[in-house]
């Protein structure tokens, strides 16, 4: 069994490719979605690039259900709901490279349950996994259910990456990012750089830049912060923080984060950074 594909073009040899699968949790990404929403855009939905979002991917598979209606939902806004998930769904099933499966949603104990999606995304990642249809598989979701499965995925030998978000609502639970081989964070930058063309046109979040300390005139506060020392807040057109990130390899250079909204910053200071503003 040939263990790696090899990609042959009129160029010449191009080398090995390396196969790698997505496997994403519909409610998840939902979920995800809508608390960056609520923060960031007024809770505006967030109109995402799916192909953007996806592009290093050789397959995508997505999980999901209908919906079912809600006690307090009127027919309407249940009818609605459902048409809009419906097209969302079938918009899914005609992007290549995309496969959508879908659960059921039924009334449970704890609300609205998701029912059989879990199997499904178990039974794929293993088949996928034995078969060795791919090198590498990314799980997007923060359920710490498939911790088991990761872990016999892992002794198997297949390469496993957690997607997850690290919001309130949507956190993962640190026993799923430790079963994994390697972990990725999904915040409101790398959401934001797949949004559609229309959407980043018309809605904006705090932007980073780097390079010498400008000459902000009116210091708000500053203080001392245990993994990038001294910070200081500006307010000039915009608010912006300015610090020393130690990612950025010019050591006289340093990150300058501004927005004209102060709670937005704070988010993603918070968010992006781990910087809590006093």
């Amino acid at each position: 069994m040939s263990k790696m594909a090899i990609t042959m073009t009129s160029a010449g040899y191009s080398g090995p490719r390396v196969v790698k699968y997505l496997f994403i949790d519909g409610g998840c990404l939902h979920s995800l979605l809508k608390v960056l929403s609520e923060k960031y855009f007024s809770s505006v939905p967030i109109e995402l690039d799916f192909q953007k979002f996806t592009s290093e991917f050789t397959k995508v598979f997505y999980y999901d259900a209908l919906p079912v209606k809600k006690g307090s939902e009127s027919e309407d806004q249940f009818n609605r709901n459902f048409q809009t998930t419906k097209k969302f769904i079938e918009d899914l099933e005609m992007l290549d490279r995309f496969h959508v499966y879908l659960g059921e949603s039924k009334h449970g104990k704890k609300g609205i349950e998701q029912k059989q999606v879990d199997v499904l995304i178990a039974i794929h990642l293993l088949k996928h996994s034995f078969n060795r249809n791919m090198h590498r598989a990314t799980l997007l979701t923060t359920d710490s259910d498939f911790i088991p499965l990761l872990d016999a995925l892992v002794e198997t030998g297949m390469h496993i990456t957690i997607w997850y978000g690290d919001s309130n609502g949507c956190r993962a639970n640190k026993g799923l990012l430790k079963a994994a081989d390697s972990r990725r964070k999904i915040g409101i930058k790398g959401i934001y750089e797949c949004t559609k063309e229309e959407f980043s046109k018309k809605y904006k979040i705090p932007k980073v830049t780097s390079g010498p300390k400008k000459e902000y005139t009116t210091l708000i506060q500053a203080w001392e912060d245990e993994s990038f020392g001294k910070i200081e807040l500006y307010k000039e057109d915009d608010f912006i923080i300015v610090f020393r990130d130690k990612r950025v390899l010019n050591i006289d250079f340093l990150s300058h984060i501004s927005f004209p909204d102060l709670e937005i910053l704070r988010f993603f200071a918070e968010d992006e950074y781990k910087i809590i503003i006093p």
